[in-house]
């Protein structure tokens, strides 16, 4: 559970960042180089050891579930859903922004890949008979 834990506080730790890092629009002009580059180095470390702590938190929720054939769930949630969701709107590219995305800035096909939605090609059909 330890694991889970700092997993959990890494992901507030990066909220806060960016909320800070983002929410000041005129750091651009006001701040210098060093600190931009200090927000990146944050930016590639983070996206690293999340990558590592999701890693690892996905390993022991399988090895829980193979132990005692139950998924692992906290607070009625199943935590692997859960650390799907977290996952779910962030950018490609950890190195721009380690937020999340407006829903309206997320694309269908990755909302449909996230619900398991296949989309029908009814419409593109119908449009090539015309």
């Amino acid at each position: 559970l330890f694991e889970l834990a700092q997993r959990e506080e890494f992901l507030e730790e990066i909220e806060e960042f960016e909320m800070k890092a983002s929410g000041d629009k005129d750091r651009y002009k006001k701040a210098n180089s060093l600190a931009l580059a200090d927000e990146n180095k944050f930016r590639a470390y983070a996206a690293k050891k999340l990558k590592e702590l999701d890693s690892k938190a996905i390993k022991l929720c399988r090895q829980y579930e193979a132990d005692t054939g139950r998924k692992f769930e906290i607070d009625g949630t199943f935590y692997l859903e859960m650390i799907k969701e977290q996952k779910f709107g962030r950018t490609s590219n950890p190195s721009l922004s380690l937020a999340k995305l407006r829903p309206a800035a997320i694309t269908t096909a990755e909302k449909n890949k996230f619900s398991g939605a296949v989309p029908s090609n009814l419409y593109g059909d119908m449009a090539m008979k015309k």
